[in-house]
């Protein structure tokens, strides 16, 4: 379960949970500190999702030139 921006999880989804991450922040922006109070929760599900491929060990996919490459070319007669 990922929390929004500003709240968080309610009580109710933190109920549901087993355990907890926190995704550390700096605090840029200016040499007072002040900077953002959260992450993007479409920023910090990458972040999550990237360091869990990491960590399972799935292999980075391939690129050619700046384009990443799929391992089988796609199907024509495939919709979507």
């Amino acid at each position: 379960i990922f929390g929004n921006e500003g709240q968080g999880l309610s009580e109710k989804q933190r109920e549901v949970c087993d355990e907890f991450l926190f995704i550390p922040q700096t605090r840029g922006g200016s040499r007072r500190g002040k900077g953002s109070a959260s992450m993007n929760v479409a920023c910090a599900a990458a972040v999550v999702l990237q360091a869990y491929c990491t960590w399972a060990g799935f292999s980075d996919a391939l690129i050619q030139g700046e384009k990443f490459l799929s391992d089988s070319p796609p199907d024509v007669n495939e919709k979507y």
